[in-house]
């Protein structure tokens, strides 16, 4: 059976956390699903890992930990600090490991978001845009990545 890890800051209410959340419920039933929060929850599942950190960032080496524990074949992940993790600890995991990044509209203009996401989007084996113009924007001026990025619309109801 597949492993998948899902990667977030945390689950407090938010579009991204509704789309894991979603993305979990609807792959739970098929494959071996975790999601991992670096953060903390408020929903308490046995298949949720809360690495408790104060700041996204500093759950860099927990989480290779525990990528190299569960040894999961894909991790999808959301929102740009748990992005910039996914992509770049794959270079840190000791087994084969595909890393899908979700990208919804930030601040493409903002310096910081930029350089997290040329790391993403170079490290990454793939990104997803919930939106068209979303995925064009980012395919303009990430042009070198481009094929590695594609659309997938938001899930509005698991089921």
């Amino acid at each position: 059976m597949k492993k998948i890890l899902l990667l977030t800051s945390s689950m407090k209410i938010g579009g991204a956390e509704n789309q894991i959340y979603n993305i979990y419920q609807c792959l739970e039933e098929h494959y071996e699903v975790n999601l991992v929060l670096l953060k903390s929850s408020k929903i308490k599942n046995k298949n949720f890992i809360e690495l408790n950190s104060s700041k996204s960032i500093f759950s860099f080496f927990k989480y290779i930990k525990i990528v190299n524990q569960l040894k999961p074949d894909l991790v999808i992940s959301t929102l740009p600090v748990p992005n910039f993790i996914n992509a770049v600890s794959s270079l840190f995991i000791k087994h084969e490991i595909k890393t899908v990044c979700r990208v919804a509209g930030y601040y493409i203009d903002s310096l910081s978001y930029k350089l997290i996401f040329y790391f993403v989007s170079r490290f990454a084996d793939a990104c997803v845009f919930n939106s068209d113009s979303n995925l064009n924007l980012f395919k303009e001026k990430f042009s070198k990545s481009s094929l590695k990025f594609f659309y997938l619309p938001n899930i509005l109801n698991f089921e």
